[in-house]
């Protein structure tokens, strides 16, 4: 009967010594990526979202221009940002792995082997033992005030707050994609307009040659023109510099080489959806306080030192454990004392008590150094959620200020065409002189910078927006992503 209690004993210790902690986060082999999981659902990531492996980076298609949502999506699964706070994440779930563990017992098992020879003065009394067999050994927490579930509650804390930064990393690069996208566009088109600019100013200089030869104009009206060629000609240059830094820039924000070759679709001109939408900064502000995930972030931080509180307070108090010991001891006896010596089974259980009455006030220290982190981590709250509300008024007002500014260059940029085609017509029918003419052709190369300048504002300035109240979705759909409301 003591055989069978025993060995029940050494079973039930096993089978507790190999049970696994269920993660929260899955680890699914399904090829699917964290990034692809936003795309697919377009709301931010929870827990369960999260997989085992992101997929390997994506080349662009060279065979056709991209566009946003093919930047995006580059972007997303390429960019080093969202990679590096990936690892976190999966660093903080392997900590609360671990966290978890300490509710289970702990089991050692070993086994030894024992020689033993003593050469007596007696012949008889020679001693030749063997001593071999297993062993286990058992240890289990039962109770420590408070700071075993504040060790899970703290990893946990933690493991919201990784995922709030991985959140928080995908809205920064949807952020710098799309700004990047827009910006190498607004570089082409100032390239493009510098084009029209050479254009005009090659007409211009044929014009005053022409008036020249006819004895109608002066050589000083063709220098006049040339060196507005020439000045044209310095700004394409560093047009072109700046195309391919815009290029370098985004191919960097996709994580690729700055070499690497592709093509970008032409940005859609602002609707009148844009133009005339209407938002309460008020209530952008109080969406932006729940939606933000680097202010979650900032939330589980102080959660997390909450829960770091209450682990370094129950170091000051006792803790309770059972523990158990077990083992089989065979013996191989060739001579003397230890002859007749029969294999023996032995066992025991204990209750222990572990208490630190006395550390220098180390632990007492501890704690006063963790009632200081949860104080600082509420003031870090606080400061963060100034800091966002600020982010959304200036983005808001940076929107408005845009709006106002397409719709000026707008018609700046009609008056002055036509202005340069009246000046045009005057000119070459004798009627004003070629500074005149040049006035104009300048005025009109400035109303298209502006222009091009207010409408790659925009677009950015409602990213910005959108991403300040933490919902730039990955459609980059940047209008439903803002609490439209009607002024009251």
């Amino acid at each position: 009967m003591k055989y069978i209690v025993i060995c029940a004993v050494m079973a039930s210790i096993i089978i507790c010594g190999c049970v696994t902690v269920k993660n929260d986060v899955s680890d699914s082999t399904t090829e699917l990526t964290t990034t692809n999981t936003f795309i697919m659902t377009g709301n931010k990531l929870e827990i369960a979202d999260v997989s085992s492996k992101l997929s390997a980076s994506v080349m662009p298609d060279t065979s056709k221009n991209l566009t946003l949502e093919d930047v995006v999506d580059i972007a997303l699964n390429n960019n080093k940002s969202t990679r590096i706070a990936w690892e976190y994440l999966k660093i903080s779930e392997a900590q609360k792995t671990q966290a978890d563990s300490y509710y289970y017992p702990t089991l050692d098992v070993n086994a030894a082997v024992k020689t033993q020879y003593a050469k007596a003065n007696i012949d008889a009394a020679d001693s030749d033992l063997m001593q071999f067999g297993p062993g286990a050994s058992l240890t289990w927490l039962i109770f420590d005030f408070g700071g075993r579930s504040g060790g899970v509650n703290y990893a946990d804390r933690l493991l919201e707050g990784q995922l709030a930064s991985y959140n928080q990393s995908i809205q920064d690069v949807l952020l710098d994609s799309s700004t990047g996208y827009f910006q190498l566009n607004s570089t082409i088109e100032v390239l493009a307009s510098i084009e029209i600019d050479i254009t005009n100013a090659v007409a211009t200089l044929n014009a005053a040659q022409k008036r020249m030869n006819a004895k109608l104009g002066t050589e000083l009206d063709v220098l006049n023109a040339r060196s507005k060629l020439e000045q044209v000609m310095f700004q394409k240059a560093t047009a072109e510099s700046n195309l391919k830094s815009a290029h370098a820039n985004l191919a960097y924000i996709l994580g690729l080489p700055a070499n690497i070759k592709f093509e970008v679709t032409p940005v859609d001109k602002p609707t009148d959806d844009i133009t005339n939408l209407v938002v309460n900064v008020d209530d952008l502000i109080e969406d932006a306080l729940e939606q933000r995930s680097d202010l979650q972030n900032l939330k589980a931080q102080k959660m997390a030192s909450e829960a770091n509180l209450s682990v370094v307070s129950s170091d000051l108090y006792p803790s309770f454990s059972l523990g158990g010991d077990a083992g089989y001891s065979w013996y191989d006896v060739d001579a003397g004392l230890y002859n007749g010596l029969e294999d023996e089974l032995t066992y025991s259980a204990s209750v222990s008590l572990n208490w630190q009455v006395f550390d220098g006030f180390l632990n007492t220290s501890k704690r006063r150094e963790a009632i200081h982190m949860v104080e600082n981590a509420q003031t870090v709250l606080e400061q963060g959620k100034l800091s966002v509300s600020t982010d959304v008024w200036n983005s808001y007002y940076q929107f408005e200020a845009a709006i106002k500014q397409l719709n000026a260059s707008s018609a700046y940029l009609a008056n002055s065409s036509r202005a340069f085609e009246l000046a045009s017509k005057s000119y070459k029918n004798g009627l004003i002189s070629i500074l005149d003419l040049l006035d104009a052709q300048s005025d009109i190369s400035l109303a298209r910078r502006q222009e091009i300048e207010s409408r790659n504002n925009l677009l950015i300035s409602l990213a910005n927006l959108a991403h300040s109240t933490g919902r730039l979705s990955k459609d980059n759909d940047l209008i439903s992503t803002i609490n439209v409301k009607e002024n009251k």
